[in-house]
């Protein structure tokens, strides 16, 4: 069982920890937990690095509501590494 930090409740794989963060990924058609790792800079830029912990279900997320136009201005497209 899992909790967001806005209160939703969701299901989980077994390693997930408090720090780890669920995200929508474009093309997926679930959410991922995925949990922060160190930082990786190359040449002029530096990427949040991120482990792929496991599919996730979170309700009121699963069906786009977390990309409906009454939630666009709280996110956008965030550019990340899987390591």
């Amino acid at each position: 069982l899992i909790i967001t930090s806005d209160g939703r409740l969701g299901l989980g794989p077994a390693r997930v920890q408090p720090d780890d963060e669920v995200w929508l990924l474009p093309g997926s058609r679930v959410p991922f937990v995925l949990r922060k790792t160190s930082c990786v800079t190359t040449s002029h830029l530096t990427s949040r690095t991120y482990e792929l912990v496991g599919e996730c279900y979170v309700h009121g997320i699963m069906h786009g509501e977390a990309c409906s136009e009454e939630n666009a201005g709280m996110g956008g497209m965030d550019e990340l590494v899987l390591v």
